[in-house]
């Protein structure tokens, strides 16, 4: 039996799996058992394409295909079936047995699982002497490694060659060491063991195809993948091995660094900017593969009891018989059993051999999803007692539990959950005596694995490398000419890839984190040259109305901004400012600032002309003063602030004032034409422009006369729009002129009464109403200023309030004589200053009532 027992040993990088496979094809029939799930299908595909799917089987936790007349098994470790024999039997990396978490399964396969003609074990050497404890006779066989593996010192992240893998040890370090390679050096294919298969086969796929020059991995990269990797380069020489932070061996560091360097080219090593300085003493044990040998492994005892839980738990917690065999007294199976022991309900549900049998079944249904709660061993509890008392899981039970993991999600960290949820069911969907419909199961919960392994290798492509980099990359390797295709919709296209769109004149990329090449920058740009001389000399030759100009002085050119407008020394011919785009010369920026005022120019000459063609040197001095007034308040002033102007109008310059649309009111004068929806909008946007503020929200909607104002606004700029703020209504300038028309009709007794007519102007109520007049200069005859205002309240023009100076001595009849005197000069005064044409004559002429 010695005969066929042997151990290829050696460091990575040696040829012994291809070894093995080649001497299980010599035999009819045999099992190769791999550490890891990926690396059996992995093997699974190679064998398949050599013998046909119908002679390979595939057995792993979660994955089983098993033809009927298959002679050859590809297995993991914990899935290898041990009670069907076989010519041959292969255990890779048996030095795993001294792994504190897996150990005690390769140690019980080294020990038990045999090949009726030939047992091959593969590993390295330094677990030879604790072979030939465990198997006297077996016959060792040393290989050495095809290339050399030398160490080249320390290297910052962003100085790493291409083809480099960079190892961390935790999920945050591997995230942030990937956004530092995508921003300098466009991306990195990302492998952690927590990935599906299926994702990690993409992400390895990309690396292969040249994509992306880097891989940022865990220690999940040391066993199995067989890649293009030039140089490791460790983030940290210590890692958290479920316990707690320790150093890394070296023959760990020899296991991940040997990634480098496949077949006879050789590779290097070393550590990245934070990592701690690797010891000569490591440095010498990994380029010369010279490491201790391990000194004890891992056991637990396989022959185990059911005849009772008790039992069972005491045939676990049997001692080895050899020194340096340490018992496994923490594996998740084993937790899982004391656990669901503590339940008093699965104690009395478990009794017989098979009952208890099933319970430690159960008890090993792994926990994927390595969460610090008490959800796994309720799900078990629940599972236990379904098969006991129903004999099956119920699909209602399966289905709840399986739907609610099948939804895709944009964050990582959230999918990699789901994956590892969806895992467990993927698991029991292969218990065959567990379900009603398994291969449906195995068919729902895989084709949910994949969707959600599909939408992770996404957003971990999304999120760590830059594709416009690979593609050029791509196209640089290849030496072939980068294809930049402009859709309809303006979106640019470089080899199916989206990378932006033309919006106007200004390349906007879909990823908006500068490129890590200038070289993707300067080809794009290179290749869009021809587009944007087309589009200057189309947007030269538009009709006007494919243009607009926003609430904020922006140019659009069908809703795409090209450019804005800016203060200058007259409000009346704003500057024009083309959008910067570095994809314009200066010819081009010229052509378009060209177009962009004549259609400015064009809307204010449509709008706004019938006050700014007023000339100035047609009038009088007096007249002049007038236009300025006008002008400055963007065709709206008060004649308060015109009065004395006004007073010295000639009669021709009137005639002229109408002939140019001026209107003279009590409160206002205004041109009717320049308080049509478009010219308001002008004359904010104007204003707005000089004074670089915008009160867009205060604006009235098309065709309103009056409104609520907005409180953010000054009333000045009421005014330079056309309309006036009174109380809490804003309204337009001849609505006002007209409600104080109705007033002085009203008042002809001296005081008046709201009337609907009033109300409808101002678009208010009788209480809104009332604070309009007050601002107009009327108030409430009622003493009782609290009372309703109703349509029979009286209003009268406010009495002005006549201030004087307080004189140290005076006597009563002294200051009522000095009273008379000042009533009697005001009134003389303003007889004198009022004209008897004016409406102002018609209002200080009021007859009041007390």
């Amino acid at each position: 039996m010695s005969n066929n027992l042997k151990a290829i040993l050696g460091p990575t990088n040696t040829g012994k799996t291809y070894f093995a496979i080649e001497r299980m094809l010599a035999h009819s029939s045999g099992i190769m058992c791999f550490p890891l799930r990926l690396l059996a299908r992995e093997n699974y595909d190679k064998i398949t394409k050599i013998l046909g799917k119908d002679k390979v089987a595939l057995i792993t936790g979660e994955e089983k295909i098993i033809p009927k007349k298959a002679s050859y098994f590809c297995c993991t470790v914990e899935a290898m079936p041990t009670e069907k024999k076989v010519e041959f039997v292969g255990i890779d990396e048996v030095q795993i047995a001294g792994d504190s978490e897996r150990g005690y399964i390769f140690t019980d396969r080294i020990l038990h699982s045999r090949g009726t003609k030939e047992t091959v074990f593969l590993g390295a050497e330094t677990i030879s002497s604790k072979l030939k404890a465990l198997v006297p006779g077996v016959k060792i066989e040393g290989r050495p490694r095809m290339s050399n593996l030398s160490y080249i010192g320390r290297k910052k992240v962003t100085r790493l060659k291409k083809r480099t893998a960079v190892v961390a040890f935790s999920a945050a370090d591997v995230y942030t060491i990937a956004d530092i390679i995508r921003k300098q050096l466009g991306g990195a294919a990302i492998v952690m063991g927590a990935l599906s298969p299926r994702t990690r086969n993409s992400q390895v796929e990309m690396y292969e195809n040249g994509d992306v020059d880097y891989l940022v991995a865990t220690d999940a990269i040391g066993m199995g993948l067989n890649l293009q990797i030039q140089h490791v380069g460790f983030a940290s020489l210590r890692k958290f091995d479920g316990n707690s932070q320790r150093n890394l061996t070296n023959p760990e560091i020899a296991q991940i660094a040997g990634r480098a360097g496949r077949f006879l080219s050789d590779g290097t090593f070393g550590v990245t900017d934070y990592a701690s300085e690797m010891s000569e003493q490591t440095i010498d044990s990994v380029e010369n593969s010279k490491f201790d040998q391990i000194s004890h492994i891992y056991w637990r005892n396989s022959n185990l009891d059911f005849s009772s839980i008790g039992n069972l738990v005491k045939s676990l917690e049997v001692m080895p018989s050899e020194p340096y065999l340490i018992r496994k007294n923490d594996a998740e199976d084993f937790r899982h059993l004391l656990h669901l022991s503590e339940l008093k309900d699965i104690n009395q549900l478990a009794k017989t051999h098979n009952e208890i049998k099933l319970l430690w079944e159960v008890s090993q249904v792994p926990e994927f999803n390595k969460q610090l709660t008490n959800d796994h061993v309720i799900l078990l509890s629940k599972i236990f007692e379904q098969l006991i008392l129903k004999g099956r899981l119920n699909n209602d039970f399966i289905s709840n539990h399986i739907f609610r993991i099948d939804k895709v999600s944009k964050d990582i960290d959230t999918l990699m959950q789901r994956i590892a949820s969806i895992r467990t069911w993927t698991y029991l969907s292969h218990k065959n005596n567990w379900l009603e419909d398994t291969i449906n199961w195995q068919e729902t919960s895989l084709t949910i694995e994949d969707k959600l392994s599909d939408a992770l290798n996404i957003e971990l492509t999304n999120r760590f490398v830059d594709k416009r980099i690979s593609v050029l990359g791509k196209k640089l390797k290849e030496n072939t000419q980068l294809l930049i295709e402009i859709k309809s919709d303006s979106s640019i296209y470089i080899d199916s890839l989206k990378v932006g769109e033309i919006n106007g004149f200004v390349l906007k990329l879909t990823d908006t984190t500068t490129p890590s090449s200038d070289l993707f920058l300067k080809n794009l740009k290179k290749g869009l040259v021809d587009e944007i001389k087309q589009r200057v000399k189309i947007f030269y030759s538009i009709e006007d109305e494919r243009l607009t100009i926003n609430d904020n002085a922006k140019i659009l050119w069908d809703n795409f901004p090209v450019g804005w407008l800016s203060p200058s020394d007259n409000i009346f011919n704003p500057n024009v400012q083309v959008l910067n785009s570095d994809l314009l010369n200066q010819d081009q920026i010229h052509l378009i600032t060209q177009r962009i005022k004549m259609f400015v120019d064009n809307k204010i000459e449509k709008n706004l002309s019938q006050l700014i063609d007023i000339k100035e040197e047609d009038f009088d001095n007096s007249s002049r003063g007038i236009i300025y007034s006008l002008k400055e308040g963007l065709g709206t002033t008060t004649i308060k602030n015109i009065f004395k102007a006004y007073k010295e109008i000639s009669d021709n310059d009137k005639k002229e004032f109408s002939k140019v649309g001026l209107r003279f009111g009590v409160r206002y004068l205004y041109m009717p034409d320049l308080l049509k929806p478009e010219s308001v909008k002008l004359r904010a946007l104007l204003w707005g422009i000089m004074n670089n503020t915008y009160y867009n929200a205060a604006l009235p909607d098309d065709g309103r006369v009056a409104y609520t104002p907005d409180e953010t606004a000054p009333n000045d700029w009421y005014n330079k729009i056309g309309y006036s703020k009174l109380g809490d209504r804003v309204m337009r300038v001849d609505m006002v002129e007209r409600l104080l028309a109705l007033i002085r009709v009203a008042a002809r007794e001296g005081t008046f009464k709201i009337t609907e007519e009033m109300l409808s102007i101002a678009g208010a109520s009788k209480e809104q109403m009332s604070k309009v007049f007050l601002d107009l200069g009327f108030e409430n005859t009622d003493k009782n200023k609290k009372n309703e205002i109703t349509f029979e309240t009286l209003f009268k023009k406010k009495q002005k309030k006549i201030l004087f100076k307080k004189k140290q001595k005076s006597n009563k009849k002294n200051n009522l004589d000095h009273k008379s005197k000042n009533k009697n000069k005001i009134h003389k005064n303003n007889n004198e200053k009022i004209n008897k044409n004016s409406p102002f004559f018609v209002l200080s002429n009021l007859k009041l009532k007390n």
